[in-house]
């Protein structure tokens, strides 16, 4: 019976490339300052907004996570229906107030981060940040 079941939630609530999201924007943006570890994810988001490096109070943090980097032997032994995320996270004064992330398959997250950023620049109170 419980083999059916993990069968079950494999098939129908696998990896389904849904955007999940949390928005705390109170106030429209004038600036965007960007953090992330990979110079391309930095380019890439330079496609979709304008960005301030200098003294904005708003800061989006890019992060990729790889699940293979996991040493959880929980996870590991019941296997991961995704290879690993990548998140959006607005900091405003250190002050978490936007966040969005998704999963993905696979080590290539640039079209799931392109995804993102799209999704991202739909929001209301970016849109004075736009290129």
């Amino acid at each position: 019976m419980l083999k059916y079941l993990l069968i079950y939630i494999t098939i129908f609530l696998g990896c389904d490339n849904k955007i999940y999201k949390e928005n705390k924007l109170n106030s429209d943006l004038n600036c965007l300052k960007i953090t992330t570890l990979e110079e391309n994810d930095l380019k890439i988001a330079e496609q979709f907004f304008n960005i301030d490096q200098n003294s904005c109070e708003y800061n989006l943090l890019i992060e990729p996570y790889f699940a293979h980097n996991c040493n959880n032997p929980v996870i590991k032994s019941v296997g991961s229906d995704f290879d690993g995320y990548v998140s959006l996270k607005i900091f405003q004064n250190n002050q978490l107030v936007f966040k969005s992330q998704t999963d993905f398959k696979g080590d290539d997250y640039t079209n799931h981060l392109i995804r993102l950023l799209k999704d991202l620049s739909q929001e209301k109170e970016l849109q004075d940040i736009l290129k």
